[in-house]
């Protein structure tokens, strides 16, 4: 059996203290993220895959998923493999560039770029140079300033969770998935976005269902010490991987 895991850096387990760089694969590995307890706890003769990235989007988190997964069917059948998701904000955009593909986040506007945020992680003068580099910098300044609500984002983000999961169902593949931020749950009275929710609604992804709804992040923010880059620790993976397991594998 194999595991694949994928998401932005709360699935990387960014800060963790097991966090490590594969620099044979280039991507990061944690073994204390939820994925990696549910594993070790659950299915451990599993393999775990991790494709998690920092600073991903929810295009990210597809494209990476389809591709894999499919190289994964070429040697496991479809019952020996689990796919766990966090998905992540809404607001990320992602783009491909000669260099690879490139992020953007909501700081990315000039205003957020005239002066290095605190608990950032990243080399904030490397990041500007990189929006110069790609002519993102103008894009992304009217994204997240002119544009700056839910409506404009929330759409593009769910088309890309939706058919990761026709795509799961169509090959029987099992998953646990968690919204990271609870921005997914959004209140508007546009009857495209509110019929693509109900549709998703039936993929039983998991969140916490209160006035404000809450992903993982905001959950964890309430209860757990963050790290300095504002990620959740340790001790909200395990707990978050108790609610899961509660949820999908003990019921």
């Amino acid at each position: 059996m194999i595991i694949y895991s994928d998401g932005c850096s709360l699935m990387s387990g960014n800060e963790h203290n097991s966090w490590a760089m594969n620099t044979d694969t280039g991507y990061e590995e944690c073994d204390s993220v939820w994925s990696a307890i549910i594993r070790n706890k659950y299915f451990p003769d599993a393999q775990l895959y991790s494709r998690a990235t920092t600073g991903s989007s929810n295009f990210g988190i597809a494209r990476r998923t389809l591709h894999y997964v499919c190289e994964l069917l070429k040697t496991y059948k479809a019952d020996e493999i689990l796919v766990c998701i966090m998905w992540s904000s809404i607001y990320r955009k992602e783009y491909s560039t000669d260099k690879g593909y490139f992020t953007t986040l909501p700081t990315d506007n000039k205003l957020s770029l005239a002066e290095e945020p605190s608990g950032t992680l990243m080399n904030h003068s490397a990041r500007k140079q990189l929006l110069q580099d790609y002519n993102l910098l103008e894009l992304a300044d009217v994204y997240y300033k002119t544009l700056n609500k839910q409506n404009n984002f929330i759409y593009d983000s769910m088309t890309q969770i939706e058919y990761v999961n026709l795509f799961l169902k169509t090959h029987k593949i099992k998953s646990i998935q968690c919204y990271g931020f609870g921005e997914h749950m959004i209140k508007t009275e546009d009857k495209f976005i509110n019929n693509t929710l109900q549709r998703l609604g039936n993929y039983d992804i998991f969140y916490i269902k209160k006035l404000q709804a809450q992903g993982f992040y905001e959950w964890a923010n309430g209860s757990h010490k963050l790290g300095p880059g504002l990620h959740p620790l340790e001790g909200a993976h395990e707990m978050w991987a108790n609610l899961l397991a509660k949820k999908y594998l003990t019921n």
